[in-house]
């Protein structure tokens, strides 16, 4: 999968990082959390043309789904917004 940086450089997303996406996969690490994890929500924003052309929102969700579950966070709630900038 190739996405674009917000450097507008394309990315080749790995098969690895590319599960993080699955979210039948993502719902299964978060199984294993404690019962009493923190709860947080994720959201992911592209604020310039060129982002929006290009859809940034996969790589921001690949780094913020990992970085939940390294922390030990269980994500009730996840947006994303495709706005350009005023």
């Amino acid at each position: 999968m190739i996405c674009v940086d917000s450097n507008g450089q394309a990315i080749e997303i790995s098969v690895a990082d590319q599960m993080w996406l699955d979210d039948a996969y993502f719902k299964g690490k978060q199984i294993h959390l404690e019962a009493d994890a923190p709860r947080v929500a994720l959201a992911y924003r592209v604020s310039t043309k060129g982002q929006v052309d290009h859809d940034d929102i996969p790589m921001q969700k690949i780094d913020c789904r990992k970085f939940a579950q390294k922390q030990g966070w269980r994500v009730v709630k996840e947006v994303a917004e495709k706005g350009v900038s005023g």
